[in-house]
């Protein structure tokens, strides 16, 4: 952020579960899309289709699970 670099292209990679709060932050830096190793509170993915973030969950090696907003994901 403070190189002035775009950030809303990025993706953000969580090793655990994504809570409610950072995904009000994430929303306010302008990041688009999140992966999480865990599963999502419902608050957590409530505010991501609220805030037009694409969040992917329970990923593992060869699989994961698109929670909301899936138009960015190209499988």
């Amino acid at each position: 952020l403070r190189n002035h670099v775009e950030i809303s292209d990025k993706i953000i990679i969580f090793s655990g579960r994504c809570s409610s709060e950072m995904m009000l932050k994430l929303g306010r830096m302008g990041i688009s899309t999140v992966a999480a190793k865990s599963v999502p509170t419902t608050l957590s993915l409530n505010i991501a289709r609220k805030l037009g973030i694409t969040l992917c969950a329970r990923m593992a090696p060869g699989s994961f699970c698109i929670y909301a907003n899936p138009e960015r994901i190209i499988l």
